[in-house]
């Protein structure tokens, strides 16, 4: 008696284990789904034009920022760029996905650069239509 109790115990808990384990990676392929978003970055100085860039949900700040350097006109350094969301000052290892409302699938971001020389490299179009950039 005490050896079957002790046995359907030991399946019990290999049971729950099976479960909060399948639990767990579903949570994680879950996380791990790439959700597209469109964020449309502006220079508040309108030295630059607007444009539009597809990101994923799932990038950090800093990531979104390396694409930048490489999509936009004069590569603007990382540590250069400062992102704005919604008045709020965009620090690099916060995810896309904890700072943008998930109800919306695009975003305007602010985009300012620290650097004179990056700032000038951005170019001195104004216009008013965005330039739109694919995702790396």
């Amino acid at each position: 008696r005490r050896s079957s109790d002790l046995y359907r115990r030991i399946w019990i808990g290999l049971f729950r284990g099976f479960c909060l384990n399948t639990l767990l990676q579903s949570t994680l392929f879950a996380a791990m789904e790439v959700v597209p978003v469109t964020l449309l970055i502006r220079s508040p100085s309108q030295r630059q034009q607007d444009q539009l860039v597809q990101a994923e949900r799932g990038w950090s700040v800093r990531r979104l920022k390396e694409h930048l350097r490489g999509a936009l006109p004069g590569a603007p350094l990382e540590q250069d760029q400062r992102l704005i969301y919604s008045g709020k000052l965009l620090s690099d290892e916060l995810l896309l996905d904890q700072v943008l409302p998930k109800h919306e699938s695009r975003h305007t971001l602010h985009l300012v650069c620290n650097s004179k020389n990056s700032l000038s490299q951005l170019g001195n179009s104004a216009e008013q239509h965005p330039t739109e950039i694919g995702r790396a």
